[in-house]
């Protein structure tokens, strides 16, 4: 079983990184390991090539996703309406990925979205 890497776009506060990180996740923000004004297209790149789940509220890359026909990589976009980084933490939805990042990877195979009472937009 190959462990889930995860790269938080930009809009991913560093404190919710450091949240995750603080959870065992396997986790990195763009900005440090590229420029912070690199495109989404380079992003999503990147994370094809380091076989990385991007994390974002930017809808865009599923845009992207889909208009270039890509499988991966896979894209998890986050609609809260309270986006402080505790309260991400904390959500029903990350321990949802919690406990899909303890299965094999091959959950995480294209766009993912889930929905959840409380939650207005995914």
């Amino acid at each position: 079983m190959s462990r889930l890497e995860f790269l938080a776009n930009m809009n991913i506060s560093p404190l919710t990184v450091k949240a995750l990180r603080t959870l065992g996740w396997s986790i990195v923000r763009v900005p440090e390991i590229m420029d912070s004004k690199s495109k989404d297209v380079d992003i999503l790149t990147y994370a094809r090539e380091h076989n990385q789940v991007v994390i974002t509220q930017d809808l865009d890359f599923s845009t992207l996703l889909a208009l270039r026909g890509y499988e991966k990589p896979s894209v998890i976009n986050l609609r809260f309406e309270n986006a402080k980084p505790d309260e991400i933490v904390k959500s029903q939805y990350f321990s949802s990925l919690l406990f899909l990042r303890k299965q094999e990877s091959s959950y995480f195979n294209g766009f993912w979205t889930p929905a959840f009472a409380g939650v207005t937009d995914f």
